[in-house]
């Protein structure tokens, strides 16, 4: 997508409404806080009950302090915030009616799942979702080129039944082509030579798939960011490879030969800094290997692959395809469900999880964070009792992120269905005649809470980009433009900013078939990143 930059089209005023921003301080710099969701579990379920003195936290063995100490459940959604007023619009959980306390997204697979699957995990899905209970909350999507909302976040089971009747899945030509069968023309040569060429493209639809799977993941991430407590994604796929080319070391050098850890482990971070446990779900049922049932523990592990990131990984008992999706599970502190045709009862398992979460948050040390991989280790003091929670973190001290790296989270962001979380946002889009009859003017409120700023003497400064995509109703760009918003605030303003919001105006001159205005702002000190849609009022004077 093409941006142009405009540097003076956006100015800063003083609030438009009263937002009822929590009151916390603005994140520092300086500032590094670790959060672990912790699930307990004994013989007869969930554990409830438990206090802070219950756990030790260990960080490479080392005992750490708990600052934060919270209980969720499942069962309590979000106290509702007072209604939004007419025409105004959030990205924000809590601004939203009946917002989960915890939230469910299963994901359903196209892209990585062969048609006839699909129809299985299907029925399974919908058996599923006639035996939801009164308090669940979850939200259906779907994965093919790209995320798509079936249905978001309700308790609604009528709804959710529906969006899951009504949708026949799609077929993925990019999984059909990773699987290429072999040539058998009669002349060896040209045997050989057409299987090279399409071992070729096999290996290219292989990493177009790990990586639209991945960023799909990040989207959903960075969707549930600021949701509070533990979430889960419940991930129904075929298979998912973590490596490619690595099991032939004698085949041809042409192929591609590599793993997708640096990939995977970019996703495992969004996941963690969402507190988000990832739940794989075979959805081939039954694959002819008893030893790793959904309701069996897995057996000994007589060898393992060392990971630099993390604790070694048993492979030998893991089906073909899924390393990489056992991999996520375990380094999310979720669990993965294989060689079973109960995946309504797996998926049941999953949501189960979340009925009490125990949530721990500890500032390490800043001579600690030394850019490696740090094993996390929860104990509880209970007898009889399962702790499951995230392998671990990745202690690295606060590195800007690349331009490079911004324009990805941008353009992935303003691409998505799924709104961003990480920097809130709430706007509402007028007519004007400025800057030209017929356009429109947009107030924008952005929660300084979200934004990473600094002190310096008497005031704060921090830098942000604003993006302003117009889009027309079926989603296409048709103009927009990024801006660099360095922040230079006197004390009284920043306090006031994080008691009522940054507010921001914009004037915009609508394009033709203008829709609806997307809206997003990242923080350059962290790469955080909220997002937001706002529809074009229909007002015939504003399309020129």
């Amino acid at each position: 997508m093409m941006m142009h930059r405009a540097m003076r089209g956006v100015c800063i005023i003083g609030a438009f409404m009263a937002l009822a921003w929590a009151q916390q301080p603005a994140i520092r710099v300086t500032t590094h806080l670790v959060e672990v969701n912790v699930i307990v579990r004994d013989k007869n379920g969930p554990v409830a009950g438990l206090t802070k003195d219950d756990f030790v936290l260990l960080d490479k063995g080392k005992e750490q302090r708990i600052a934060v100490f919270n209980v969720s459940s499942a069962r309590r959604a979000m106290p509702n915030a007072p209604p939004l007023p007419p025409d105004v619009y959030s990205n924000r959980f809590e601004r939203q009616a009946h917002a989960p306390a915890s939230a469910t997204v299963v994901l359903i697979d196209n892209l990585n799942t062969k048609f006839e699957d699909q129809a299985y995990a299907r029925h399974q899905i919908l058996k599923f979702l006639r035996s939801l209970e009164l308090e669940d909350r979850i939200a259906l999507y779907s994965l093919g080129r790209g995320v798509r909302i079936l249905h978001d976040f309700t308790d609604d089971q009528q709804r959710l039944i529906r969006s899951i009747a009504n949708y026949r899945g799609e077929t993925a030509h990019e999984l059909a082509a990773s699987e290429p069968d072999s040539s058998h023309t009669g002349d060896a040569d040209i045997d050989k030579w057409l299987d090279e060429m399409n071992g070729g493209m096999s290996d290219f639809y292989i990493i177009d798939r790990v990586r639209t799977t991945l960023t799909a993941m990040e989207a959903i991430a960075n969707h549930l960011a600021r949701l509070p407590g533990r979430k889960n994604l419940i991930w129904v796929s075929g298979s998912f490879p973590f490596s490619l080319g690595l099991n032939d070391p004698l085949g041809s050098p042409a192929r591609e030969h590599r793993t997708f850890n640096d990939e995977i482990e970019r996703a495992t971070r969004a996941m963690n800094n969402a507190n988000i446990a990832i739940y794989p779900v075979d959805a081939r049922g039954l694959v002819g290997m008893p030893r790793l049932s959904a309701g069996n523990k897995p057996v000994a592990k007589p060898r393992a692959a060392s990971n630099p990131r993390g604790a070694p990984r048993a492979i030998t008992d893991i089906p073909a395809g899924h390393d990489a999706m056992q991999a996520l599970a375990e380094r999310t502190g979720g669990r993965a469900f294989y060689n079973t045709n109960d995946l309504r009862g797996a998926i049941r398992k999953a949501l189960e999880d979340s009925e009490v979460t125990y949530t721990l948050a500890f500032y390490p040390a800043s001579q600690t964070l030394d850019g490696k991989f740090h094993e996390l280790k929860v104990k509880v003091d209970r007898k009889g009792v399962e702790v499951r929670h995230r392998k671990g973190y990745l202690a690295a001290g606060q590195r800007l992120p690349t331009d490079r790296q911004m324009r990805a989270t941008i353009d992935n962001t303003v691409s998505s269905p799924l709104e961003a979380t990480g920097v809130g946002l709430t706007a509402r889009l007028d007519p004007s005649d400025k800057p030209k009859p017929g356009s429109y003017q947009m107030m924008l409120a952005v929660d300084m809470r979200n934004l990473t700023v600094q002190q310096n003497d008497d005031r704060w400064m921090g830098a942000a980009e604003v993006v302003f995509v117009q889009q027309s109703a079926e989603g296409k760009s048709l103009n927009s433009s990024i801006e660099t918003l360095n922040l230079d605030m006197k004390d009284e303003t920043y306090r006031a900013a994080v008691r009522d919001g940054l507010v921001l105006v914009k004037g915009i001159v609508p394009e033709k078939e203008l829709s609806q205005v997307r809206v997003a702002v990242l923080d350059r000190a962290t790469g955080m990143i909220g997002s937001l849609r706002v529809p074009a009022p229909q007002s015939p004077s504003a399309v020129r």
